[in-house]
């Protein structure tokens, strides 16, 4: 793509979430997740490390993102904006919204050219709940810029010819290891999802394996430490965090319905703020609740998945109930607040048809073509598959929305857990939108025919 489009697309991207923060960039209000990110990132910025509400050492939620904010805070006590706490917070993450918006046009553009690279990243410039989230105390914002991130320097590791770069590949190990720290249950997936691209994209088992190896020493070497601290001060070596009991337990019980609710068989003795050793038996014990239950209820699965992803999917106005604080301060008038939740459901919808559809044209763009030699008796054979970026990339966008749905699957239903996957939907809606504009447009490009054939 050229500069004078990724400036169009920073723009575009921008000009909305400044809006936006001058409206919505307000102090959380009441015991919520924003609340609680605040908290610890409060206790960060002072010195004391990672802490609970209580004071107590602790690593329920995953520090990715309370570390972050607790940088973000440190640097405005140094600097005397600490009354401007949450509008610097808001302007950091609209950098990354910017950030994020660009790569996306970039992957993109390396999969179908710059034409759908700019569709790509106007669509997410504009999604409504990515500009929503801007200023919210959650880690969507800071998530998604990761993952971006560790697909860019994926594809900066490859040159034309596919040899590949270790500094690299094992810089987006780092910055999967980010991701993996940030959110787990997503981050995780993050190099199984590359190993299999990278395999379907004619890279050979001995290179594919040498290659997401690199990768995963990356995440090793950022994951460890904090590996190592919880055994120090936790008593037990938690990889990341304490909270998957309480998601499973959520969406595993004898009351599930596939959506966030805490039910009765999820009450366990302790509660995380009682100290280490209480937090981690808290964790164990709601495991292993929801592994019973699950063995004891394996024909309730498949109808409780689907309740999951239904209430994950059928909507995307999860910000817009955030900014004000889960119903606990309305700040916007009750007409403002139906057009943003209408606007935000109605473009979501769009982009989803879109995306359904751009399936099939990445699916015909990036078909491996048959390749054939001739050999002593004349007969074609086949050749070896040279791996190709391009496949690769088409690949990863379908896998990362696949795993994507197994977020909820694996815990509980909540449209939060689909934003991750929202820009690289966005590619797909993209593809779908230049096949539509080369219809109309009759483009003669042989690049862009190929998209619109």
């Amino acid at each position: 793509m050229t500069a004078k489009g990724l400036g169009i697309i920073a723009g575009v991207a921008a000009v909305p979430r400044v809006l936006w923060l001058l409206v919505a960039s307000r102090a959380p209000v009441g015991l919520f997740d924003p609340q609680i990110y605040l908290s610890a990132a409060q206790s960060i910025a002072a010195g004391h490390g990672y802490r609970s509400l209580t004071g107590t050492v602790t690593t329920y939620y995953p520090p990715g993102y309370p570390f972050f904010l607790g940088a973000i805070y440190r640097v405005c006590d140094l600097v005397g904006l600490t009354g401007r706490f949450f509008t610097v917070v808001a302007v950091v993450q609209g950098t990354l919204g910017v950030f994020a918006t660009l790569g996306v046009a970039v992957i993109a553009a390396r999969i179908a050219g710059a034409r759908v690279g700019m569709a790509a990243g106007l669509v997410v410039a504009l999604w409504p709940n990515l500009i929503l989230h801007t200023t919210l105390l959650l880690s969507e914002t800071l998530f998604i810029a990761i993952s971006v991130g560790a697909v860019l320097a994926v594809m900066m590791a490859f040159d034309s010819s596919g040899r590949k770069s270790s500094v690299w590949l094992v810089s987006s190990g780092l910055v999967c290891g980010l991701a993996v720290l940030t959110r787990p249950q997503a981050g995780f997936l993050l190099v199984p999802v590359i190993f299999v691209a990278t395999l379907a994209s004619g890279m050979d088992w001995r290179r594919t394996i040498a290659v997401t190896g690199l990768m995963a020493a990356g995440v090793v070497v950022v994951v460890a430490p904090w590996t190592l601290r919880n055994a120090s001060v936790m008593g037990s070596a938690v990889i990341v965090s304490t909270n998957v009991g309480d998601n499973i337990c959520i969406g595993f019980n004898p009351d599930a319905n596939g959506g966030f609710a805490m039910a009765p068989a999820c009450q366990a003795e302790t509660a995380y703020t009682d100290g280490p050793t209480q937090e981690v038996s808290r964790d164990n014990e709601l495991k292993s609740k929801s592994i019973r239950w699950v063995r004891n209820n394996i024909g309730r699965l498949p109808g409780l998945s689907i309740s999951k992803l239904r209430i994950t999917f059928e909507g995307d106005h999860d910000a817009l109930r955030a900014a004000e604080s889960f119903d606990q301060d309305k700040f916007l008038a009750h007409w403002q607040r139906t057009m943003l939740r209408w606007v935000s459901d109605l473009y979501y919808w769009v982009m989803a048809v879109l995306g359904v559809s751009g399936l099939f044209v990445l699916a015909r763009l990036i078909r491996p073509k048959s390749e054939h030699h001739e050999t002593r008796q004349g007969d074609p054979a086949p050749v070896a598959r040279s791996f190709s970026m391009e496949r690769f990339l088409g690949l990863y966008v379908v896998l990362t929305i696949a795993v994507g749905a197994l977020v909820p699957i694996l815990s509980f239903g909540d449209q939060r857990f689909k934003v991750p996957v929202e820009p690289f939907i966005a590619i797909l809606s993209a593809l779908m939108l230049s096949r539509i504009a080369s219809l109309f447009l009759r483009s003669e490009s042989p690049h862009e025919m190929v998209i619109g054939a």
